[in-house]
C-alpha cells in the first residue's frame, strides 16, 4: 500500500478524513442525511470519500466515465446504483432530484470543462428545494501545489477562475469573494444560500452550501457562513 494510501486508511479509521469532518458538521446543522437521496458526479473508485457518507443517506446514485472505475467503485460501494456515463450530458438529461450532491471534479482542464464552473447551472437545477451541495474549491494554488500539479498554472484556467469568481487574482481567492460567486449564481436559479461552511482536504477544500428556494424580497438575509 502506498504511504498517501495508508495514511488515508488511518485517518478514516480515527474518523478524521475531511468527508466525515463534513458529514459531523452536516449532523450538527441538523440535516437529516438518512432521509436525503445523494449524487456523486465523479464517481471515481469510491475510494477518496464516498465510502465516507454512503451508508449515512438513504440512497446513492454515481455517474463514472471510465468502466474499469465504475467496477471499483462498484466493489467499493455494492448498494449504490452507478451508471458508466459522461457526467455533463447525464446532468443536462437527468430527471431525478437530489438532496445530497457532491461534484469531486478534476482540479483543471478536463476535455472543454474547468472544475466545475460550466456545471454549476445542471447541479442546481436538479437539487432539491432544499438540498445540501459539496463542491471541490481551491482558494490559493499555492506553490508546493504547482510543485506537485504545475498545469494549475495553465492560462486558460486562470482565465477561467477570474471570470467565474470575479477576481484579478485568480491564484488567490478570499473565502468570502468565493461564497459571493456562488450566491450570486444561485440568485440567478431561484436558489438562496442559507448556510455554507468550508473544510480543508489539502490545497482543495470542500465547500459545502445548504440550498433553499429564494425567499421573497421582503425575506431576504444574507447567508450565514460558518468556519
Amino acid at each position: 500500500m502506498m504511504l498517501r494510501e495508508l495514511l488515508r486508511a488511518v485517518r478514516r479509521t480515527m474518523q478524521l478524513s475531511p468527508m466525515q469532518r463534513v458529514m459531523r458538521r452536516l449532523k450538527r446543522l441538523g440535516v437529516r442525511l438518512d432521509e436525503l437521496d445523494a449524487l456523486e458526479m465523479f464517481g471515481g473508485t469510491g475510494t477518496f470519500h464516498t465510502i465516507d457518507y454512503a451508508a449515512r443517506v438513504r440512497s446513492l446514485d454515481a455517474w463514472e466515465l471510465d468502466p474499469k472505475r465504475a467496477a471499483e467503485f462498484r466493489r467499493t460501494v455494492p448498494d449504490a446504483k452507478i451508471t458508466i456515463t459522461d457526467t455533463y450530458l447525464a446532468a443536462k438529461n437527468a430527471s431525478m432530484r437530489y438532496g445530497l450532491i457532491v461534484a469531486d471534479n478534476p482540479m483543471s482542464w478536463h476535455g472543454s470543462h474547468v472544475e466545475h464552473f460550466d456545471l454549476l447551472e445542471e447541479i442546481l437545477r436538479i437539487a432539491r428545494p432544499d438540498a445540501v451541495v459539496i463542491l471541490n474549491v481551491i482558494p490559493e494554488i499555492t506553490a508546493a501545489a504547482l510543485r506537485r500539479f504545475p498545469y494549475l498554472s495553465n492560462e486558460r484556467q486562470r482565465e477561467a477562475r477570474g471570470s467565474f469568481y470575479r477576481t484579478a487574482t485568480p491564484d488567490s481567492i478570499g473565502r468570502k469573494q468565493i461564497l459571493d460567486a456562488y450566491a450570486a449564481r444561485a440568485a440567478a436559479a431561484g436558489r438562496s444560500i442559507a448556510w455554507s461552511f468550508f473544510v480543508r482536504r489539502h490545497f482543495v477544500f470542500y465547500l459545502v452550501l445548504g440550498l433553499r428556494m429564494a425567499a421573497p424580497a421582503s425575506q431576504e438575509r444574507t447567508a450565514n457562513t460558518i468556519g
